[in-house]
């Protein structure tokens, strides 16, 4: 039994294939990341013109649910739709507001304020 140049598995004999496929010495240059000069920049992706007009309407989802929360709390309406123990501001996070039917196949009650829920 013979260990493999490239990555030191075992082999049956030098004449057989490892998994690696490594017949070279182990060379460590070609085998690491790319480097700086290879590295493309990414693009920055396009916002599309009906995001923008929605966003100009409606603004983000993070800033609904801040309103949202902020006008619940005013009520005294903020508590978890599973446990009803009180949703606490500094415990809020956007994360804390599902939306009741999903906006993949509702998607016009996506800013539906009757749309949210609370959880803790």
């Amino acid at each position: 039994m013979i260990n493999c140049k490239g990555c030191g598995m075992m082999k049956l004999d030098t004449k057989s294939k490892c998994a690696c496929n490594v017949t070279k010495p182990f060379d460590a240059k070609k085998l690491s990341k790319k480097t700086k000069e290879e590295k493309k920049p990414k693009a920055i992706k396009q916002v599309s013109e009906k995001k923008k007009e929605r966003l100009k309407t409606n603004g983000t989802e993070g800033e609904m649910f801040k309103k949202e929360f902020l006008k619940r709390e005013k009520n005294n309406t903020n508590y978890c739709m599973i446990c009803k123990c009180e949703v606490l501001k500094e415990d809020f996070v956007p994360a804390c507001i599902p939306h009741i039917l999903p906006k993949s196949k509702y998607p016009t009650y996506r800013y539906f304020t009757n749309n949210l829920g609370f959880v803790c």
